[in-house]
């Protein structure tokens, strides 16, 4: 499969993510239930990210804008509002 344009940037901003927040793709694989070999795929370009992937990144990762992985809205990460 090729990917497209969109899709190689939605691959780096995934693995950009990966990278600062020092996440392993088994680690990536056990937390969101998908095999390591999908993971490897996605991260290789042989699969588009998939939003199901990025719906289970963003219910075990709190910090990720899932908005930036799939868009590239600003910011790549959410901070946490306390309220007192």
């Amino acid at each position: 499969m090729k990917l497209t344009d969109e899709q190689r940037a939605k691959r780096n901003r995934l693995k950009t993510w990966m990278k600062l927040q020092r996440i392993k793709r088994q680690d990536l694989a056990d937390k969101t239930g998908f095999q390591k070999n999908y993971i490897d795929q996605v991260l290789s370009g042989s699969n588009g990210v998939s939003k199901s992937l990025v719906f289970e990144i963003s219910k075990h990762y709190k910090n990720v804008n899932t908005d930036w992985i799939m868009e590239g809205k600003e910011p790549m990460l959410l901070t946490e509002i306390w309220v007192v």
